[in-house]
């Protein structure tokens, strides 16, 4: 009796020190850890933010996955950094043909106009007004201010319009016509542009009308290096003369 009476002190005393061990280390043996889902290295933290990198760059922070950081923050460099695609306004010279409209006004006026030879163009009531070198919206604001400055008008609204510049090429070509000019061009560029010579032409007296000018020209011997290849310039005229069959 007294052997199972110690046995049974011995199992309640066991028991007892299980439970308060227990109970000190707060623990509970079927108590689990919070699930919390990684995957892919995406954390869903509700409390993750993009910060600005770029001190330029006012951006208001928004909750986003941890592999969407990289995408926006590349985007927010790519913004700031200025790779944008701006056009370019075309800038005025002398011989230029515009188009010159006054809006705003009592009386709009559409006036086309060309750039003189001093660089400057004649408008109403001010006069000569200096635009080459200026690009077109430049020139609108220096005439608009002329205009205002001058107490003609209170406000006045100026939109300047550059026409395309132009040449012409003519005689044994393969394609006479009217040709745009998009750049720099040479008289053996205008021939090539044009679709080159016909069988019937003398490519040793080219004429170049400019103006009042009338220049003679060899394209064969520019085409062999001989002599340099010249300028071509708005509105000149390109003639290709037949030669002697």
């Amino acid at each position: 009796m007294r052997s199972f009476l110690t046995s049974c002190v011995c199992l309640i005393l066991l028991m007892a020190t299980g439970c308060l061990s227990m109970r000190e280390s707060g623990g509970d043996l079927h108590r689990m850890e919070p699930y919390s889902p990684v995957a892919e290295g995406i954390v869903l933290d509700p409390d993750a933010t993009v910060q600005a990198a770029d001190a330029q760059t006012n951006v208001i922070a928004v909750p986003v996955a941890a592999d969407v950081a990289g995408t926006v923050a590349t985007a927010q460099v790519s913004a700031a950094s200025g790779n944008v695609a701006v056009p370019v306004q075309r800038i005025l010279s002398r011989g230029d043909r515009i188009m010159i409209s006054l809006r705003g006004i009592p009386r709009p006026e559409e006036i086309q106009n060309v750039v003189d030879g001093l660089g400057e163009v004649t408008l109403p009531l001010i006069g000569q007004v200096p635009v080459a070198g200026l690009t077109t919206s430049e020139a609108e604001r220096l005439i608009e201010s002329t205009y205002i400055d001058g107490g003609f008008y209170r406000k006045i609204n100026i939109i300047v319009v550059a026409e395309d510049k132009v040449y012409f090429v003519q005689g044994e070509v393969a394609r006479q016509g009217k040709f745009s000019m998009s750049g720099d061009v040479t008289l053996l560029q205008a021939i090539t542009e044009a679709g080159g010579y016909t069988p019937f032409a003398n490519p040793k007296k080219v004429k170049v009308i400019r103006g009042d000018q009338v220049l003679f020209y060899n394209a064969r011997d520019i085409a062999d290096g001989k002599e340099a290849d010249p300028p071509i310039l708005a509105d000149d005229i390109v003639m290709v003369p037949r030669g002697f069959v």
